[in-house]
């Protein structure tokens, strides 16, 4: 994200006061004006009219400059840092899923232990994204590139989401088919949740993309 620098912004609101101190200048002096004739104390004093009218709205103009450049900074600088963090937790849950991808439908986790840890990691994806979601939700739609970073990273944890249930559903039918000692054709489900699961890379690398993008950049 291109940011015009505060010294850009107060030589534009200057030439935009001298701009209209100069048709205040040429307003007035036409109407003080007898046909082609000028009288040089009424130019005099409209000269000091116009000094005093530049003087008069400099300040309050500035002023407006660096209200809105602070503003402006402080927005924007919080989009890039909560944009990042999001990203982040994004990539973690990502990886983590992978994890569970590998941990699934063994022989450990028949065993209570390790088959409450699997669970327990899953309900804690679960729990994260929800958190990430809150976080999506918070964010300001500042301009184009910071919807899109919105719209894409709700896709992603939309789909992440799913999978994680899959995985979930998968876990439990494998352990209480084999409570009741029948066959469970676990392969085939967790083969297509696993290429649901790696369409994210790129779209992971893609919100990448737009999260440099909302980086604070000085012109």
């Amino acid at each position: 994200m291109i940011r015009v620098s505060l010294k850009t912004k107060l030589i534009r609101a200057i030439k935009n006061v001298a701009f209209a101190s100069v048709a205040f200048f040429v307003i007035g002096a036409l109407l003080k004006s007898d046909g082609p004739k000028l009288d040089l104390s009424k130019i005099y004093e409209l000269v000091k009219d116009t000094v005093a009218f530049f003087s008069a709205f400099l300040g309050p103009v500035f002023a407006y400059v660096l209200f809105n450049d602070w503003r402006g900074e402080h927005i924007e600088k919080k989009l890039e840092a909560d944009s990042e963090s999001i990203f982040k937790a994004i990539q973690e849950i990502y990886l983590k899923l992978y994890e569970v991808r590998m941990s699934i439908c063994t022989k450990a986790t028949l065993e209570e232990t390790e088959g409450l840890r699997v669970n327990m990691s899953m309900e804690l994806l679960t729990v994260d994204m929800m958190r990430v979601r809150n976080y999506i939700k918070l964010l300001k739609e500042e301009n184009d590139c910071a919807l899109n970073f919105i719209q894409q990273a709700n896709d992603i944890v939309d789909s992440l989401n799913k999978v994680n249930n899959e995985f979930y559903d998968i876990q439990g039918a494998f352990t209480m088919n084999h409570k009741s000692k029948r066959e469970y054709e676990f392969l085939s489900p967790i083969f297509e949740n696993t290429k649901e699961l790696t369409k994210n890379a790129s779209k992971i690398d893609q919100l990448n993309d737009v999260c440099k993008e909302l980086q604070v950049k000085n012109a």
